[in-house]
């Protein structure tokens, strides 16, 4: 099966456009549909995967940016509905902070991929 054309060069780095064709794929190899260039989708670059980073020490803020995001949480914090427990930076989706933190997340955790294969016994996959 052909893709329309332009479609093959697309490449997702929108995490609910990965989600959806992460979740796709199965249904496509289901329905005997050839998928080329799997091995080379990338980790998803949310919170989850972000996170893990940053609770591990691996990513860390400089500490201006750091003052930052904890001025904007105290400012978000004193709007009506807000919650007031934990105090964390604060940064808007579209930050060069979140921007930098999801890029970051994405070539970390692809940088580890080959290192978790090997320690699983998966079959190293050359690009």
């Amino acid at each position: 099966m052909q893709l329309m054309a332009g479609l093959q060069s697309l490449v997702p780095f929108h995490k609910l456009t990965q989600w959806l064709c992460y979740s796709l794929l199965q249904v496509l190899k289901k329905a005997n549909i050839i998928i080329e260039g799997e091995q080379l989708l990338t980790a998803l670059p949310e919170y989850r995967n972000g996170g893990l980073l940053v609770d591990t020490g691996l990513l860390t803020l400089k500490a201006d940016l750091v003052q930052q995001g904890l001025a904007a949480y105290r400012a978000n914090a004193l709007l009506p509905g807000q919650p007031a427990v934990e105090v964390i930076p604060l940064f808007s989706p579209d930050s060069d902070v979140i921007v930098e933190w999801r890029a970051c997340t994405v070539a970390i955790i692809d940088s580890l991929v080959p290192l978790i294969n090997k320690s699983l016994g998966y079959l190293e996959i050359m690009l």
